[in-house]
């Protein structure tokens, strides 16, 4: 039964960043992590950061979901412990959830309490009129929303989206 999962995306060969993140996950005393796309430099030649991030990904290999992104090629299904999934569905409590890259839009699957997605490098928690939660933990490796990189922990009743250093930049229940 899941109680804590860290939830990253867009990594895009930032090993500095994501060797942060690979810290929290411990740290915060997590039980799963769910990459949602983009993990590596390149799509099909192999960099000394995704070497690195290849190592930390081994080490998560019983603990790791990984969910295909745009930008994820040969290189990161040859990379990849776990293998690389167009969506992910699980449940946390009483609420569905469905993870996506969000390249492909999955928001109009109906039967979801919780959709998370990446792709966009913003993070992002919207909640609809009819209580659909909407999720972007932003990017590890290469934000577009002013930050120095974000990632974010799910628990049965709380969402928090932190910075890589740990800062607490949105904390919302669920």
């Amino acid at each position: 039964m899941l109680k804590k999962v860290l939830i990253a995306s867009d990594i895009h060969g930032n090993s500095t960043n994501f060797e942060k993140v690979y810290q929290a996950f411990y740290n915060e005393g997590c039980d799963m992590m769910i990459l949602l796309g983009d993990i590596f430099t390149s799509t099909y030649s192999k960099s000394s950061y995704d070497v690195d991030i290849e190592k930390m990904l081994n080490k998560l290999a019983n603990n790791l979901i990984i969910v295909k992104g745009n930008c994820d090629g040969e290189l990161a299904y040859d990379a990849s412990p776990v293998g690389l999934l167009n969506v992910y569905e699980f449940k946390m409590g009483n609420k569905n959830i469905i993870c996506y890259h969000g390249h492909i839009d999955y928001s109009q699957l109906l039967g979801y309490d919780i959709y998370l997605h990446g792709h966009s490098h913003h993070f992002l928690f919207e909640k609809d009129d009819d209580g659909k939660i909407f999720l972007n933990p932003g990017s590890v490796g290469f934000p577009r929303d002013g930050t120095i990189g974000t990632y974010m922990i799910l628990s049965r009743k709380h969402v928090t989206i932190l910075d890589i250093d740990n800062n607490v930049i949105l904390e919302e229940n669920i």
